[in-house]
């Protein structure tokens, strides 16, 4: 994680704390932008550069681990088939 997304996400924590809410409830004015851009629905993913792919990765998997949740994405889009899966792979 990178010390941009770590102060961003600190700084949602305090933003929610000050206002006595969840982080899910600061963001949910911007839910609709971000459903838009995680993932990119108007450009695929593939066609990113590289750190705008990681970006879109990493800002799919904070709204989506969010308790309680943002949004939940559907892995049955067609779209999820440019995400890099690992379930073949032992780690």
């Amino acid at each position: 994680m990178t010390c941009n997304m770590s102060q961003a996400m600190h700084s949602l924590e305090v933003l929610a704390r000050i206002q006595n809410k969840t982080v899910t409830e600061v963001m949910e004015p911007h839910k609709e932008v971000l459903q838009d851009m995680i993932p990119p629905k108007k450009h695929l993913l593939r066609h990113q550069p590289a750190n705008a792919q990681i970006g879109i990765m990493d800002g799919n998997t904070f709204c989506t681990t969010l308790e309680p949740r943002l949004f939940t994405i559907g892995e049955s889009l067609r779209i999820y088939a440019h995400f890099p899966t690992f379930s073949g792979i032992n780690m």
